[in-house]
């Protein structure tokens, strides 16, 4: 086996003679891309001389480096007899030659030059490896700063715990479960009491739902006006984000109730709250430039949260979850659901069951349940009789509703659509 002395600068100041008994000693190696040849923590056993391809030097999960064909990889630490400083990934095919330690030092002790080589190859990885992990630094510390602007503290800590703070800028799909809280009559007191009180009324209002979803590990993607959008199981996973989700509706609603009595009975101002609850797959990441710029959550099932947020508006119970998200919850949370219709959603093309979650209470939920499997049949005579055995509101809503589709008539397709948002 012969080297091109150009290309293996470190082996050109041997003799032709000791070349050829240190290359009696060599094995050829070939690696695929992707392939990791020399981990780090490893003893060093052997050197590398690379006749062709690109490797990549790691440290840890952090690119340090990149040499191709000519260079020597593994010398240091069979010179200082230490462990390997830094694992060696194959970037494309590789070709090179392997040759032991004990090979390797035996020639060094009778060829001084070969050390001066060495001097001069070790200064210029150093170099590039000083210039690498500069440029890393200036990344690491943006994408930080970049974080510190769009996570709470608490966030920012599990991402940084958790992964590298330049992932939470890169668009990622996730299964999360989505909250969207709406706080109800914000517009309308804005017309009776001064700015000063309507803001301080709203952030009181706000502090408890932003204790609930950072006590059940939610994020807050957005607020929108007198709306928060929080999503569970994202940026940080959690386990069970469908339950981490219902549990936080409903510490906050817990919460909000006592603000609301305290209120009522010292005359203060007080909100309404209501709620839409969807599990599925969404789209996060940073958007807008590098000067002005929000970490938000995109996709169709956030815009079913919103959806279903809006139906509280006219469904008399405070918060509406998807049948997706009712899946994911565990049985002991199941006896407190019940399915309140079959709907189509504005935007969605195919309708789905929605359900309400401790609004309805037990004594009312047989006979919710029989008459909505008669209405969903058609049969709202009939439904409507049971309907009026529901004291809940609920329950007159729905006689509304059989009113209104036996006035209309034509064919039911057993689901109700709604045109709102």
């Amino acid at each position: 086996m012969q080297l091109n002395p150009e290309k293996n600068p470190l082996l050109g100041h041997l003799p032709p003679e000791v070349m050829e008994e240190l290359m009696a000693t060599a094995i050829v190696e070939r690696f695929e891309p992707g392939q990791v040849f020399i981990r780090e923590g490893e003893p060093s056993d052997s050197i590398f001389f690379v006749t062709w391809g690109e490797v990549e030097i790691l440290k840890g999960d952090f690119r340090i480096d990149t040499s191709g064909s000519g260079s020597v990889i593994g010398e240091m630490g069979v010179l200082t007899r230490s462990p390997r400083s830094a694992s060696i990934k194959a970037l494309s095919e590789v070709e090179a030659l392997k040759i032991m330690a004990d090979a390797f030092n035996k020639v060094l002790d009778g060829h001084p030059a070969i050390l001066r080589s060495l001097l001069f190859e070790q200064m210029g990885k150093v170099t590039s490896s000083q210039k690498v992990r500069a440029e890393q630094a200036n990344d690491i510390e943006k994408a930080e700063g970049m974080l510190n602007k769009i996570v709470s503290p608490q966030v920012r800590e599990k991402v940084l715990r958790d992964q590298k703070p330049e992932d939470l800028l890169k668009g990622t799909l996730n299964e999360t479960a989505i909250l969207f809280f709406d706080i109800r009559g914000f517009s309308s007191a804005a017309e009776k009491v001064s700015p000063d009180q309507l803001l301080r009324t709203l952030n009181e209002h706000i502090a408890h739902i932003d204790a609930a979803i950072t006590e059940h590990e939610g994020f807050i993607a957005n607020y929108i006006g007198d709306a928060i959008l929080a999503v569970f199981n994202c940026p940080v996973s959690i386990a069970e984000p469908a339950a981490a989700a219902v549990r936080c509706y409903r510490d906050a609603r817990i919460k909000l109730n006592e603000l609301k009595e305290n209120s009522r009975a010292s005359g203060q101002l007080f909100f309404e709250l209501g709620a839409g609850i969807n599990y599925g797959e969404i789209v996060s990441g940073a958007i807008g430039t590098e000067d002005r710029f929000n970490f938000t959550i995109l996709g169709d099932e956030v815009n079913l949260a919103a959806r279903l947020e809006g139906l509280t508006r006219y469904y008399p119970v405070e918060v509406i979850v998807s049948e997706s998200c009712v899946r994911m919850l565990p049985r002991d949370m199941l006896p407190d659901v019940i399915r309140i219709d079959k709907v189509q959603v504005k935007g969605r093309k195919n309708p789905e069951n929605i359900y309400a979650i401790g609004d309805i209470p037990d004594s009312d939920k047989e006979f919710y349940e029989t008459a909505l499997d008669l209405y969903l049949r058609g049969r709202f005579a009939e439904a409507t009789l049971h309907f009026a055995k529901v004291a809940h509101p609920i329950g007159q809503y729905m006689r509304n509703r059989c009113a209104e589709l036996q006035a209309e008539g034509g064919d039911w397709p057993g689901y109700y659509s709604w045109l709102v948002k």
